[in-house]
């Protein structure tokens, strides 16, 4: 892994980081995990805040060019056990604004909350959710205007889903 992150920076110095991003889930326990460690080790080591970013928050904001003003813009993840992941947001500007943040839902509860709520399309997350990575730092970069610096200490994985109790949030 060192030498890929050596790789990944070569042409400007650690020190030059004023601070880091990360995918805190939901997705591959496997995936999330290792990205999490190493960016909190990295954000501790270099002492700079780490941004955790929903993986349903960057496909959202790989979206919101595709939306108009005030839309609502439901997205989902395939869970296992039948269940999925599932988030709301609304769009103001090229922000997004989080109505009903990531949690683990049974379908019928999701399109409930879908109908109740009136929204009219709901965008899948393609398997392959590498391609969101303009969003995490574009998430990122929109926090750190606002003014946060989160500790490093603070970022935790959003795994959704345990493997003793399939709906704990």
């Amino acid at each position: 892994m060192h030498n890929c992150l050596g790789d990944f920076l070569p042409s400007q110095q650690w020190s030059e980081l004023d601070y880091l991003a990360v995918a805190q889930g939901p997705g591959s326990f496997t995936s999330v995990r290792i990205g999490m460690v190493t960016a909190r080790t990295l954000a501790q080591q270099l002492k700079i805040p780490l941004f955790t970013i929903s993986t349903l928050a960057c496909f959202a904001q790989s979206l919101v060019k595709t939306c108009e003003d005030g839309e609502l813009l439901a997205v989902t993840m395939p869970a296992t056990r039948g269940y999925l992941y599932g988030a709301l947001y609304q769009i103001v500007g090229e922000r997004l604004i989080i109505l009903d943040c990531d949690r683990l839902w049974l379908p019928e509860d999701w399109q409930q909350l879908m109908a109740d709520k009136g929204v009219k399309q709901i965008h899948a997350t393609p398997d392959q959710l590498g391609i969101t990575a303009p969003q995490l730092l574009t998430l990122a970069w929109q926090n750190w205007l606002l003014g946060d610096r989160p500790h490093w200490s603070a970022a935790q994985p959003f795994y959704g889903m345990s493997p003793t109790d399939p709906v704990a949030n």
